[in-house]
């Protein structure tokens, strides 16, 4: 099965669909707590992995703290 090239993003394009900083996105990649790989020293991410993360058992809170944390520092 062949997969559209648009359901890869790169860590500019995952970040803008999450609504965070680079460098936030970047951060939890590194920790393991958003699902992405780093190839040919770039960031990677599937769009439905995102996706899914965000729907996940936490039910997007994670992803929603995540956000209102960074909205505060600013």
């Amino acid at each position: 099965m062949l997969r559209r090239m648009d359901d890869v993003l790169n860590l500019e394009e995952a970040a803008a669909l999450l609504r965070v900083s680079t460098r936030t996105l970047r951060s939890h990649a590194k920790a393991g707590a958003v699902p992405g790989a780093k190839i040919g020293g770039g960031w990677r991410f599937s769009r439905k992995l995102l996706m899914r993360h965000l729907e996940g058992a936490a039910g997007g809170d994670a992803v929603e703290e995540t956000v209102t944390r960074t909205v505060r520092r600013r």
